[in-house]
């Protein structure tokens, strides 16, 4: 299981357990051996994934599921 959520429209959080750690390194992994700039993404099955869970962990009320998280991997810094 992994969900990212939004605390006070400011926070993000993100909720593992045991296989979604494995998961996530596996998609980091994945990304660190790419010789180029890539992304994956993780998805809800809402949104045609399944990476991502669909139940809020978090119980404050203002918490909100992150349908979709990008994570991008650089092969350099880039410049701003």
């Amino acid at each position: 299981m992994i969900t990212v959520e939004i605390v006070d429209n400011e926070m993000a959080e993100m909720h593992l357990d045991r296989l979604g750690i494995q998961q996530l390194i596996h998609h980091l992994e994945q990304l660190k051996d790419r010789e180029t700039d890539d992304h994956v993404h993780l998805m809800t099955a809402e949104w045609g994934g399944g990476e991502l869970g669909s139940d809020l962990q978090n119980t404050d009320p203002s918490a909100q599921l992150v349908q979709k998280l990008t994570v991008y991997y650089w092969t350099r810094i880039p410049e701003s």
